[in-house]
């Protein structure tokens, strides 16, 4: 955090920033850029994105303002004589670990301005871009972020986490994602352009399910609420938030069990996944219209959804 909050305080000293990143990158670098250029212009910053003989993913060309990324060095620069380049840009923001390669004539220059390096692999693991931008984001005024820049950052936090089907994903990321999607970030833009093959229904889906994500970690439980009416409008049913549960949230390591509340023909339902190879058939016995599928049990309930919280803990 520490780190996170030097590197806030450090951006908001800039005036007129070039954002800076590898040609050979990803979607989660490039949204996280486009993201930070935004943000900084409601700073009140002028800043510009420049990337050497860039050249725009075909999958990621979506992305409507990825144009603003300058590629051509004569471009970028007013003059080849270093004492006009002063008024073009105040300092660099790199994203990413590598050497900067603009030309000779200019390495002076960059020697004498300010150099803040945004570089992962030094102190944030596995974390994505688009989750530390998050981060720096949040601690100099998260107001700021728009669903322009929130769909940015999605995209980088989506394509990163490979549609959340990989081994590392941490609830972290997934409450992130939760965030970013309540700040109006175009999921079915995002997931139709990057994973064209999910439905659309299944993209509604899981969109209200990160939205009402809630991580319960000292018991390694997700918890998730969907009413009738979303699951109407996604046209979906118990089915899709079985397949929803594999794919999405027995991805992340330190949730062993999940319980996902919802209704049909205005009847509530609880459906429940444990990874601990449990008989949960045997421990919800009690409750009405139980039955179970693969590692899944689904039941109706009466009483109040914390008894069922209280039990799932408990095992």
């Amino acid at each position: 955090m520490t780190e996170i909050i030097s590197l806030a305080e450090k951006i908001k000293t800039f005036q007129k920033p070039l954002i800076i990143f590898h040609k050979d990158t990803h979607g989660d670098l490039i949204g996280s850029a486009l993201s930070l250029y935004h943000f900084l212009q409601k700073l009140g910053q002028h800043p510009q994105i420049f990337s050497a003989e860039f050249k725009t993913p075909k999958y990621l060309e979506f992305l409507e303002d990825v144009k603003l990324i300058q590629s051509d060095k004569k471009q970028l620069l007013v003059s080849t004589d270093c004492s006009d380049i002063s008024p073009i840009f105040d300092s660099l923001i790199v994203l990413g670990d590598f050497q900067i390669e603009l030309a000779d004539e200019f390495s002076s220059f960059f020697q004498k301005i300010p150099r803040l390096v945004i570089d992962k692999t030094n102190f944030f693991a596995d974390k994505a871009f688009a989750e530390i931008i998050y981060e720096l984001f949040q601690i100099i005024n998260d107001k700021l972020i728009d669903e322009k820049i929130a769909t940015y950052l999605l995209t980088g936090m989506v394509e990163k986490n490979k549609g959340f089907k990989i081994d590392t994903l941490t609830p972290e990321s997934l409450l992130t994602t939760s965030d970013l999607l309540t700040k109006g970030a175009n999921r079915e833009t995002v997931i139709t352009n990057l994973f064209g093959r999910q439905s659309v229904s299944t993209i509604k889906l899981w969109g209200k399910i990160l939205l009402n994500l809630e991580i319960i970690e000292d018991y390694e439980i997700a918890i998730a609420k969907v009413n009738e009416q979303d699951l109407i409008d996604a046209h979906a049913d118990e089915n899709d938030l079985c397949q929803l549960i594999d794919e999405l949230i027995s991805s992340v390591e330190t949730v062993k069990s999940t319980a996902i509340f919802f209704s049909k023909n205005k009847k509530p339902y609880c459906l429940i996944k444990s990874e601990k190879k449990q008989n949960l058939t045997k421990h919800f016995a009690d409750f009405a219209e139980l039955y179970a599928y693969q590692e899944k049990i689904i039941f109706s309930y009466s009483e109040n959804q914390e008894k069922i919280i209280e039990k799932l803990k408990s095992l």
